[in-house]
Order: structure tokens, then C-alpha cells, then sequence
């Protein structure tokens, strides 16, 4: 087993383990030649992974169990089919059946705000916002 850590600027620590089991070792390839290396390239990937994100280094294991996973007849129908039934409904409606709804919302969101604001005398409304900008102030660590 071999261990990988990453540190970055920011301070992070990064550890992530890599190993080569005993069947892979049996096996006639780079895994049961030169066991160590292989252990260290997972090693290496895993770290790289969770220290960047899921494109920044990909293995050619990994890259495998991708292809595999897409070539998986079975698999693809039951996400298709999934698919189907999450966004069939939107399918139905008209296409300006969205914008129609997103309009009626931004309606809703200024006359709501207006009646706000009606309510709230000047002084409350000052208030209010000094409220609001001590919160962003301390939102951003300036306070």
C-alpha cells in the first residue's frame, strides 16, 4: 500500500491510499510486474482527484471502468427510461409555457416588495438597511 499527499497554497492537506491486490499481482500485466508503480500511479490519481476535481488526472483504470459503464446496454435504457420520466411532462407543455411562468413569478416578487415597502415607515426602512449592511459586512469578515 502506498500513501499519497498533496499540500496545496491554500493550506490543504490532500491523503489518499493506493494498493495492488493479491489477485492482481497473479496476473501477467503491469500490475503483477511492477506492482509498486502501479500502486503509486493510484495513489497519485486518487490524491490528484480529490484535490482538483474529477478531470484533473485520469487514470487508465479508471478510463476503463468509464467505457465499460458506457458500453452497459442495460444500464443506458434505465437512464434513458429515468430521463424520460423526469422531464417527459415538460416536453408536453408549450415552449412559452416557461417564460410565461417565470414572468408571473417576477410579477409576484415586485408587487411582494412593494407591499413591503408600503408597510414599512422611513425609519423602519433605514433601519433595515443599516441591518442589512452590518449582515453583508460580516458576511464578508469585514466587521
Amino acid at each position: 500500500m502506498v500513501e499519497c499527499t498533496i499540500h496545496t497554497y491554500s493550506g490543504a492537506e490532500y491523503i489518499s491510499r493506493g494498493k495492488v491486490t493479491a489477485d492482481e499481482r497473479k496476473k501477467n500485466s503491469p500490475t503483477g510486474s511492477n506492482p509498486q508503480e502501479m500502486a503509486e500511479k493510484r495513489a497519485l490519481a486518487r490524491t490528484l482527484r480529490l484535490a482538483f476535481g474529477q478531470s484533473a488526472f485520469l487514470d487508465e483504470d479508471d478510463a476503463d471502468q468509464e467505457d465499460a459503464e458506457r458500453n452497459d446496454r442495460e444500464k443506458q435504457q434505465h437512464l434513458a427510461q429515468r430521463y424520460t420520466e423526469i422531464f417527459s411532462d415538460e416536453e408536453d407543455e408549450p415552449a412559452t409555457a416557461q417564460p410565461v411562468k417565470a414572468a408571473e413569478i417576477v410579477e409576484q416578487a415586485h408587487a411582494a416588495a412593494a407591499q413591503r415597502d408600503q408597510a414599512l415607515t422611513e425609519a423602519e426602512m433605514r433601519q433595515d438597511e443599516l441591518r442589512k449592511i452590518d449582515r453583508q459586512r460580516r458576511e464578508e469578515g469585514l466587521i
